[in-house]
């Protein structure tokens, strides 16, 4: 058995819980350069404000100020990502009447406990609608929300024991920043250094076990060290371009490249923390759908995707 890092940067209290939804556009509208993860974001937050009473002080307990704005403890440079991870499937630019497009709502850690009011902010935002003009949509589940457990990465990870090829689809715009310029590739050792910091102390924060950045280093150093001598080539598939629109109308960029990464070597060490990364999203604004990979070991000559949320 390999050593497991995962379970040494993260708590085995670990947990996701995903909501799976499809949303029918009841009124014309649209969006614009926005992201559609942005869009829904920006509705689920007003959404809760409103059904929370939320104050927005430094005290106020409700959904909206404990999981869109934490507090970063010491040592965690940059920042602590929101509770919430958003994969927005298949959204028109300009919504019309009867069309639908695919939304899951993960939730990080003890976010899981608040997955009700997001629904309900959800619903709100429905009502309201998203984007300029307005698209308005009703909100549909597809079955019961389901959590996903340590346990359930590591069992996967066991069954890939062995399998030394992997594609590594990134499905959705990845944004990656090296001395403060943004990347148009990525590397193996990139990816794994891009996973371990998205789980310390981001998703380790909202699971009651935040590390230290110096401490997460230290544990990844062994497993950086391997992830130089996997054979890797990554194919450039294009660039988006979005940007992501604050409730005060401030603008940031969600630009960010797809493509596939092709790896080759001993994936065993590697395989929790891939399928970690895949349910989480890597780089910056994962929660509003950036850096969302599949995998797809290849087994047989054959890819074969792995995917817990579709």
């Amino acid at each position: 058995m390999t050593h497991d890092f995962l379970s040494e940067l993260l708590p085995t209290d670990f947990r996701v819980s995903v909501c799976r939804l499809i949303l029918r556009f009841v009124s014309d509208g649209g969006l614009g350069d926005e992201g559609a993860a942005s869009a829904v974001r920006n509705g689920i937050g007003c959404g809760l404000k409103r059904v929370s009473d939320c104050t927005e002080s430094a005290d106020c307990p409700c959904p909206y100020c404990r999981y869109f704005k934490p507090q970063p403890p010491p040592g965690t440079a940059g920042g602590i990502s929101p509770a919430f991870v958003l994969e927005a499937d298949g959204f028109p630019k300009r919504p019309r009447v009867g069309d639908a497009a695919r939304l899951n709502l993960l939730m990080l850690g003890e976010a899981c406990q608040a997955l009700p009011s997001f629904v309900c902010g959800l619903l709100h935002c429905g009502e309201v609608g998203i984007g300029s003009p307005r698209a308005r949509f009703a909100v549909n589940p597809q079955g019961e929300p389901v959590e996903l457990a340590m346990e359930d990465i590591q069992r996967q990870a066991e069954a890939l024991l062995g399998v030394r090829e992997c594609a590594i689809h990134f499905v959705s715009p990845c944004i990656l920043e090296d001395v403060g310029r943004r990347r148009d590739d990525i590397t193996f050792p990139r990816l794994v250094k891009a996973v371990v910091e998205r789980l310390q102390p981001n998703v380790g924060y909202w699971c009651g076990a935040a590390m230290r950045n110096k401490d997460r280093d230290a544990i990844a150093a062994p497993l950086m060290e391997k992830a130089s001598g996997i054979e890797a080539e990554f194919t450039f598939e294009g660039r988006v371009r979005e940007v992501s629109k604050g409730f005060g109308g401030k603008q940031d960029s969600l630009s960010g490249f797809t493509g596939v990464l092709r790896a080759r070597g001993d994936l065993d060490p590697f395989w929790p923390l891939l399928i970690a990364g895949s349910l989480v999203h890597v780089g910056l604004r994962p929660h509003l759908d950036r850096g969302r990979y599949a995998l797809r070991p290849i087994i047989g000559q054959e890819e074969v995707e792995l995917c817990f949320t579709s």
